[in-house]
């Protein structure tokens, strides 16, 4: 059975776009090579909030990919937790 992660996430300002969009980029690069990876959306709403869908083999995997590279520095990064993640 697949495990799938739905995040959402508003930026609180435009000027962080640039860096979101970086880490963004990173992190799903990162995603598309992590061992497990079975697929993920990235959707945007209006006042600057994101939404991701990634599909992953099992816990374990989402766990490696959630807690290391890029992932794990972009969380680092926000100061204030801004997300919202749902485990379905």
């Amino acid at each position: 059975m697949a495990w799938i992660s739905v995040t959402r996430l508003r930026v609180r300002s435009f000027i962080y776009l640039p860096q979101f969009f970086w880490d963004t980029f990173k992190t799903m690069r990162q995603a598309e090579r992590s061992s497990g990876f079975l697929g993920g959306r990235l959707l945007v709403n209006a006042k600057n909030v994101f939404w991701t869908m990634t599909a992953w083999i099992d816990e374990a995997a989402m766990n490696a990919y959630r807690t290391g590279g890029a992932h794990r520095g972009s969380k680092e990064q926000r100061r204030r937790p801004s997300a919202l993640s749902v485990r379905l």
